[in-house]
């Protein structure tokens, strides 16, 4: 009994010891793999895996997956220069493409720029983020492990090599999240949106948006003119400008050969009218001798003029006011028969182009308006008591309560959700934006890529190639 308990516990202590070993060499392998540089892309777990959008290292197939097997013993050392820098970084990922396929086939070896005195070798693996800047240089050594069945010889005449990188800008973002299917989905999700809280998401605004329409112009009217007098060579400089390249040279012939036939053919009739009646109330002689007197007997009592104020009075003004509707019907048929004239139109919308193009109209503008209100600390303050307002803050929380289960749709539209997980355009701006991944990286293509390529990604072509 007792050996066979001593043999139990010596089993045992052995059991114990191997679990430990095995413990150990695990970590130990998982410690090195997680020290290893970004370009092992898809073949970490830890890395978010984007499956759509331009290939990149996050897509790129296993080789057990691919059709192409590599030669880990076959490598080879390629050298490309480039006529302009390129930014680059010892360990950017080598893909190989073959139409649809993609595969991780090597790595940036080292970088070479023309003011290096002495060519430095990057040890690639072992080097941490701060030791392996990104730089420009015009000459990158690639170490590519070839497919079994290529010999170095042939490297160059198998494929082209390129240089890609991701045009990761906030405009790059919005079209990688916002696709043609999640547009159709919003905008879906919007008009229910609008149909189910829309007047009472405008009752509760309306107050809010009139109150601090209400502060704006009244900060406009207080601080406005020393903004604007802070400008004023820049606004004369632009005033004058369109005064001789837009009123004088487009605006003043549009109105004299287009406007005014138009304004005579409508007012005409009504002015004769006018004139005819008027002037049968015209007493001439009454005038004349008024006219007269002031010249020969008495210049200072001014008979013509209290005459003249008196017909104006007394008969223009009457006459006038009965042709109202008359003058009023003028200016309708005018202003109708204007916007649909086509030569006025044209002019107009090339006008208003014009202006609208206009980079130093758009800086001068936004300029005014960020030192009116942005700048401004008595509208800053004005707008923090705003939002502070118990009422402002009650409108607010009515409205975030009216578009919860909205915004939560939205997020799962564009972010995903907890059991499908997030959207592989999340994960693709994940990586490039927020852990710095899939930004730059080569490839060796043996044949064209099977899509056009996409306006975010920058292709270069090396100059030269050279087979180490």
């Amino acid at each position: 009994m007792l050996r066979s308990y001593r043999f139990r516990q010596i089993l045992g202590y052995f059991a114990w010891l191997a679990a430990a070993l095995g413990l150990a060499g695990w970590l130990g392998t998982a410690a090195r793999s997680a020290s290893a540089p970004d370009a092992t892309g898809p073949n970490t777990a830890a890395q978010v895996t984007a499956t759509a959008g331009e290939p990149t290292p996050s897509t790129v197939p296993s080789a057990a997956s691919s059709t192409v097997r590599l030669a880990p013993s076959n490598a080879v050392h390629v050298l490309l220069r480039f006529e302009q820098p390129v930014l680059v970084r010892a360990g950017d990922p080598v893909q190989l493409v073959a139409g649809e396929s993609h595969q991780l086939c090597g790595y940036v070896y080292r970088i070479l720029s023309p003011e290096d005195t002495v060519r430095q070798r990057a040890i690639g693996w072992t080097l941490e983020r701060a030791e392996r800047p990104y730089r420009w240089v015009d000459q990158v050594e690639l170490l590519v492990f070839l497919p079994e069945g290529t010999s170095a010889r042939n490297v160059a005449s198998e494929g082209t090599f390129v240089y890609c990188a991701i045009d990761d800008s906030l405009l790059w973002v919005v079209e990688e999240l916002l696709t043609p299917q999640r547009r159709k989905a919003l905008q879906a999700e919007l008009e229910r949106a609008f149909q189910e809280h829309g007047a009472a998401l405008f009752a509760d605004l309306q107050p809010v948006a009139s109150l601090l329409l209400q502060d704006l112009i009244q900060i406009a009217e207080q601080d406005g003119p020393t903004v604007l007098q802070r400008h004023h060579a820049e606004l004369q400089r632009l005033s004058e400008r369109y005064r001789k390249s837009l009123v004088e040279q487009r605006l003043i012939p549009l109105v004299q050969s287009e406007v005014f036939p138009i304004v005579r053919k409508h007012a005409e009739p009504v002015v004769w009218q006018v004139g005819r009646e008027i002037w049968e109330r015209v007493r001439v002689w009454s005038l004349v001798w008024r006219f007269v007197y002031d010249r020969v007997r008495a210049p200072e009592q001014k008979l013509l003029d209290q005459e003249l104020q008196r017909f104006v009075d007394k008969e223009v003004v009457p006459i006038l006011k009965r042709h109202t509707r008359d003058f009023i019907a003028v200016v309708e048929r005018t202003i109708v028969e204007t916007a649909t004239n086509e030569k006025v139109q044209q002019e107009f919308s090339s006008s208003l182009q014009q202006i609208g193009h206009d980079p130093e109209l758009h800086r001068l503008l936004v300029t005014l308006g960020r030192e009116l209100f942005w700048e401004n600390p008595r509208a800053r303050e004005r707008l923090r008591q705003r939002l502070n307002d118990p009422q402002t803050r009650a409108a607010l929380q009515r409205m975030a309560r009216r578009i919860e289960q909205t915004s939560q749709r939205i997020g799962q539209i564009l972010f995903g959700t907890l059991q499908q997980g997030i959207t592989p355009e999340f994960a693709s701006v994940l990586r490039r934006r927020i852990l710095q991944k899939d930004r730059r990286w080569f490839e060796w293509r043996w044949e064209a890529p099977q899509r056009n390529e996409s306006p975010a990604v920058t292709v270069i072509h090396p100059a030269s190639v050279e087979v180490r």
